[in-house]
């Protein structure tokens, strides 16, 4: 399961619960159809989740966000805030990939630094 708040300056994808590559396919679509993603940098949450995906399933999740991603927006920043460990360890694999997409990513264990990063 996912929520997509608006915070102040970002948008917060949170994961809870057991989180497969269909459940961030369809948190990145929703993500993409707002109005507001466009201008916004945002921070995804997978501190209250189990990862449930594979390091290829990774590379696809960079794939789907390079095709639905429109070259016009002018967000900059994306922060990944994880838990020490397996999480932690995919989300340093992914920024393996994360490197071809139009903006920053990052990969936090604390929700305050990725914050500070995005200010």
């Amino acid at each position: 399961m996912h929520t997509i708040i608006k915070e102040s300056g970002y948008l917060l994808v949170s994961l809870e619960g057991e989180a497969t590559y269909q459940d961030i396919k369809n948190a990145i679509a929703e993500e993409l159809a707002r109005d507001d993603y466009q201008s916004m940098n945002d921070v995804w949450d997978f501190t209250n989740c189990i990862l449930l995906i594979s390091h290829d399933q990774l590379d696809k999740v960079v794939n789907e966000v390079m095709l639905r991603y429109p070259k016009t927006y002018s967000r900059t920043k994306t922060a990944i805030v994880t838990p020490s460990g397996f999480s932690e360890a995919m989300g340093v694999f992914w920024m393996d990939q994360a490197y071809l997409l139009p903006y920053a990513v990052k990969v936090f264990t604390r929700m305050q630094d990725a914050e500070e990063w995005l200010a």
